[in-house]
């Protein structure tokens, strides 16, 4: 499966989708929030 790639290909591959996924559940959470804030004022 990861026959292709050294440790230190390995390491900065996570890293990168690591911090891809960080940085897209926050705007989930922003946006979840700024959603609970509008329709909880309704």
């Amino acid at each position: 499966m990861f026959d292709g790639y050294t440790s230190s290909e390995l390491m900065s591959i996570f890293a990168m989708q690591g911090f891809a996924g960080l940085s897209l559940f926050s705007v989930f959470v922003l946006m979840a929030m700024g959603l609970a804030i509008i329709f909880g004022q309704m």
